[in-house]
């Protein structure tokens, strides 16, 4: 591709930086009055809004320019060296002409050379800041706003990531009592969602969704930004971090804001005619701008945790580490930092194991070339070949598990936990339906789609879990909360059946028979006879195997993949029973402890037995590989190929048809759960039912809600979510708890509630 010199806009970008109130409401006015279409942004003190704040708004439009509003700005930050550094800069001059004159040290006015100024701390030059006083009174003119957001479709917002804006805006109305409850404004253009829709991230070599980037590729336009980076090199802040702004001087911090709105602006135009003339991504761009309101409202529901128990865990498990890491190290026998991914390989390639090269590594072989250094990869995946061969590596993988559920999980939970009480606190996750290539939630602050999950076979589960710190919405009004999820069951399985059209596949959902099982027995040739739950018990292990074979069949894998794929998974099944056998107390002498390690050992699962069970697959699910080269040539034909929910799907390098497969499965169950969670929304609202979503992670939806309203949720999520029309039933589990999430018990779809059960998870904090 081409590089493009892009324009940048003019450093005199004409933004009016408005101080007084009145001037404000004017300019508010003429926006109203003329029906104006406009854009807008926020600036902000950082990402979590319910602790940062907006400093400024800017505004622009076409026939009335572009404004800039100071909400929250401080003074300027003090210059590092306090002012000395000129002083400083003169008595150095001074002290080497007299040096240079011959003057003799006695006469001097500087004998020795004058020390530079010791540089203040970044907090040292933030100290005692007044706020600036050209700042607007935020009540009034929140005020003077609200009546614009108000207005019908027929008066543009333009914006660039709404959800986020808008739920800042949103946020401080309700701070300031203007407003009750959020609402979603009429005529929002989110000129992201428009790029995400139209899928142009994904087009090769095009790059993110942020503004600098698609102003970029879709207008040819930067922003001028030396300005500010003038500013922030002279104050020595290395980072251009939210934070700063405040303390950047308003003209600055306007005009950067400022050029925000016109890039939004010009997007608007730009993309908004593409997105009409195509009627598969307008349908795409609709469905994301109505999950906008939902996903601001599930941002904006407190996820309650226990500040107790997660501070607990956390101290507890630190301490374990402690002992982990000294594991690893007597494991080695030398003395290393077992976090050092380089040591560590080191150290295992010395030890004779095999590790894969890196992807880096990787690639440059890849492209015919020889790496300047060779590296090799220690991740997980790369060490879970070697489980139960190596000391070293057992320990690593110990330590490393329980180090992600407490230097990740638990401390991540804690560092974004709002502190309500001593025990009690509430996390607010940033959701993002635009961060995943395949149209999946993604979340930060914390990551809640990538928490460990609680596992029977999982050694650390029961003493460190994730989800128990996770507990019930306090009661509201003297009646109990409860936390309901609702989860779509084996959904990519169901949509690949759904998709190939394959009789063999689909059957095995219509006639509600376990799919694991039933392709266990046709890739181990095992018992095809026996029913699915007898299998089920005789063959735990192999079943096992086959969730790891059914997602090779979705993902199109080769046999070296599904070899390792069922290695990992049998041992991972034999490790589980072990572990379970030892939390009971069954000693190492047990013959069933030592017919597993028998077992374990024993087992061997190479290339040409995956490619003997792929054919088998193969020969069983004929129309999967048709599918898949079906994808192939409608994406050679078009260059993308298109999801039933009318999403464009390009891939950056589609050499192998299972990545065109496993693009059309994961998006399309994305977007099927989009539309459950609209509708499961809207619908609560509609018959104001005490409930509301407040999360969405992987193919799950979790609400809050009151005890008495558990039957009318069950209904409308069984509902709602069921309700897709495919060539397989839709199945979703359902789950209630009264307490700790990890205690959730489950619910049938319909019939009886356990009401005894559910009640008796309740806990105190």
């Amino acid at each position: 591709m081409a590089t493009q010199s892009p324009m940048v806009l003019p450093t005199t970008t004409d933004v009016r930086i408005v101080e007084d109130i009145d001037a404000a409401r004017d300019i508010i006015r003429l926006y109203h009055e003329a029906g104006c279409s406009f854009a807008f942004d926020t600036e902000t003190t950082g990402t979590k809004l319910e602790k940062d704040r907006i400093i400024g708004m800017s505004m622009s439009t076409d026939a009335l320019g572009t404004a800039y509003f100071p909400l929250g700005h401080a003074e300027v930050m003090r210059d590092p060296w306090n002012g000395e550094t000129a002083s400083y800069e003169s008595d150095v001059a001074t002290f080497e002409k007299e040096r240079a004159d011959g003057v003799p040290k006695h006469v001097r006015k500087f004998p020795k050379k004058p020390k530079k100024p010791k540089r203040a701390t970044m907090s040292e030059r933030l100290a005692g800041l007044a706020p600036y006083a050209g700042n607007l009174p935020e009540k009034e003119f929140y005020a003077a706003f609200l009546p614009l957001l108000r207005t019908g479709s027929e008066v543009k917002k333009v914006v660039h990531n709404g959800p986020f804006d808008i739920r800042g805006i949103m946020t401080t109305m309700r701070r300031l009592g203007l407003i009750e409850k959020f609402f979603f404004p009429a005529g929002v253009v989110d000129t992201l969602l428009l790029a995400y829709s139209l899928s142009l991230h994904l087009e090769k070599e095009y790059g993110g969704l942020d503004l600098d980037t698609v102003a970029f590729r879709v207008l040819g336009l930067k922003k001028h930004e030396a300005e500010l980076d003038a500013f922030f090199d002279g104050m020595k802040v290395k980072a251009r971090q939210k934070s700063y702004l405040r303390w950047t001087p308003v003209e600055i911090v306007g005009r950067y804001a400022g050029q925000d709105a016109i890039l939004a602006r010009g997007l608007a135009k730009k993309l908004l005619p593409r997105i009409q003339a195509d009627e598969g991504c307008l349908r795409v761009y609709e469905r994301e701008l109505a999950l906008a309101e939902t996903t601001i409202a599930m941002e904006s529901a407190p996820k309650w945790i226990d500040i107790r128990y997660a501070r607990e865990t956390k101290a507890k498990g630190e301490n374990v580490l402690v002992t982990l890491r000294k594991d690893v190290v007597d494991a080695a026998g030398v003395d290393f930092n077992p976090d050092s991914g380089q040591a560590l390989a080191a150290l295992l390639i010395e030890r004779g194991i095999e590790l894969p090269y890196s992807a880096k590594t990787e690639d440059t072989f890849n492209v015919g070339e020889i790496p300047d250094k060779v590296g090799y990869s220690t991740a997980e995946s790369a060490l879970d070949a070697f489980k139960g061969q190596d000391a070293v590596v057992d320990a690593v993988l110990r330590y490393r598990a329980l180090k992600k559920r407490i230097g990740t999980d638990i401390a991540g939970i804690l560092n974004f936990t709002r502190p309500v009480t001593e025990s009690l606190g509430a996390i607010f996750p940033n959701l993002s339906a635009t961060t995943a290539r395949t149209g999946r939630f993604g979340s930060s602050a914390p990551n809640g789609q990538n928490l460990t999950r609680d596992d029977e076979n999982d050694e650390w589960s029961r003493d460190f879990s994730t989800r128990r710190a996770f507990i019930v919405a306090p009661r509201r009004g003297g009646r109990q909360r409860l936390v309901f999820t609702a989860d779509f069951k084996q959904i990519e399985p169901r949509w690949t059946a759904h998709l190939t059209r394959d009789a063999n596949f689909i059957a095995i959902y219509t006639e509600d028979r376990d799919v694991y099982s039933e392709i266990g027995k046709f890739a181990f040739a095992l018992d095809r006879a026996l029913d699915d739950k007898t299998w089920k018990k005789t063959h735990p292990d192999e079943r096992q195997a086959a969730k790891s074979l059914v997602l090779a069949i979705t993902y199109g894998a080769g046999a070296t993949k599904v070899a390792l794929m069922v290695n990992e998974a049998i041992k991972a099944s034999i490790d589980g029973a072990l572990f379970t056998l030892k939390r009971d107390g069954v000693v190492d002498a047990d013959s069933r402890v030592k017919d597993l390690r028998r077992k374990k050992a024993a087992f061997r699962f190479d290339v040409d037995d995956a490619r003997r069970v792929l054919d088998r697959v193969d020969t069983r699910f004929p129309n999967v590989r048709k599918f898949m080269r079906f994808l192939e040539n409608a994406y050679n034909a078009n260059g993308y190929i298109r999801n039933p929910f009318g999403r464009k799907l390009y891939l950056s390098s589609p050499d192998k048809a299972y990545a065109l497969l496993n693009a059309d499965v994961q998006s399309s169950a994305a977007d099927m759960l989009k539309v459950a969670t609209i509708d499961v929304h809207r619908r609560l609202e509609r018959e104001d039912v005490d409930a509301r979503l407040i999360f969405s992670k992987h193919d799950e939806l979790e609400l809050d809600l009151s005890v008495l309203e558990l039957e009318r949720v069950r209904t409308i999520c069984v509902e709602e979510m069921t309700k897709f029309r495919l060539r397989v039933p839709i199945d979703v589990e359902l789950g209630a708890t009264a307490g700790s999430w990890a205690d959730a018990i489950g619910v049938p779809k319909t019939g009886p509630i356990p009401w005894d059960a559910i009640l008796a998870t309740a806990v105190q904090v």
